[in-house]
């Protein structure tokens, strides 16, 4: 078997939730076949590091899941990448593949090479560090995972417009937040101020869309008032309460927006019911609600987030 087609058991150093430390790590060295206090010292010292390697998928996942019933978490991962060591403060952890270490880096730790097997120590007082590779992050649009990329990638294209600051992103796959929390967190360097032209693209869209629905709230209330044009009043204020519900679906760039604003039906309508129930005052506000859904439908592109969550009609 190839090292390409091979898969370890990574022992990550940390407990399953809800698992008894004491029980899980006296658990665990009997699984491996060792002494408490050679386990803690060769092993657990040692963790995050490969406790078995070049083996099937199948095999090594067997095992992994084996740690995990014990309470230990360990990992399946396939083999091909280079094998490197952490140094954490005075100790010198691994070693384990280099992606699954960009996973766990740390603040202030350093990653080093995995000295071949039988080279002889170095005559330099100490392993020479190097600095970390680059921060992976993962990006995920639409239930599918893209990457793994470095932030100078991720914020060349937010400049681009490519991207957006609400995209979900992970460094470890598991834990997704948006990628302007991760780009503004002190663990990454900060963000280049300027907002992309599609965010405040987006931005425009749903203030003109608010402003709106503000308008015919301003409407309803003045024709209700009036008494004689409270029909048009009571219509018109559904209109602003289904306009105040869709701004936040244009901040989410949910890509069911730019259909609800095809047809121009509901704006026929209701210009009607203004123009003979409710008098000219209602021509502000259809003329606004055209402004919007012509800007909506002009950058349809930008509306690409699914969601199972209707829009209000």
């Amino acid at each position: 078997m190839s090292v390409q087609d091979a898969y370890c058991v990574v022992l990550t150093g940390d407990l399953e939730p809800g698992a008894d430390a004491s029980t899980a790590w006296d658990g665990a060295s009997k699984l491996l076949g060792l002494e408490a206090p050679a386990f803690e010292s060769d092993i657990l010292g040692r963790a995050p590091l490969v406790l078995e390697g070049e083996g099937r998928a199948a095999e090594m996942e067997s095992r992994a899941a084996r740690l995990r019933q014990c309470g230990v978490s360990a990992v399946c991962l396939k083999l091909g990448a280079p094998m490197v060591r952490i140094r954490r403060g005075g100790r010198l952890l691994g070693p384990v593949p280099q992606p699954f270490a960009l996973r766990v880096l740390r603040e202030g730790d350093a990653i080093e090479p995995d000295a071949a097997p039988g080279a002889p120590p170095s005559a330099a007082p100490g392993p020479q560090a190097v600095p970390p590779p680059p921060l992976a992050v993962w990006l995920s649009r639409a239930g599918t995972s893209y990457g793994p990329y470095t932030l100078g990638q991720l914020r060349g294209w937010l400049q681009e417009g490519s991207v957006s600051r609400m995209d979900f992103a992970s460094t470890d796959g598991t834990a997704w937040v948006p990628l302007g929390s991760l780009l503004g967190s002190p663990a990454a360097p900060a963000l280049v101020a300027r907002e992309s032209s599609d965010e405040a693209t987006i931005r425009r869209i749903a203030e003109y869309e608010r402003i709106s629905a503000i308008v015919w709230t301003v409407i309803a209330v003045v024709q209700i008032l009036t008494l004689v044009a409270i029909i048009a009043g009571l219509w018109n204020l559904y209109a602003a309460w289904t306009r105040f519900r869709i701004v936040p679906h244009i901040h989410a760039r949910n890509c069911q927006v730019p259909e609800a604003f095809e047809s121009i039906t509901g704006l026929v309508v209701i210009g009607l019911i203004n123009l003979f129930l409710g008098g000219v005052v209602g021509v502000v506000g259809i003329v606004l609600d055209f402004v919007v859904r012509d800007h909506v439908l002009k950058n349809r592109h930008l509306f690409d987030q699914v969601s199972d969550e209707q829009l209000p009609v």
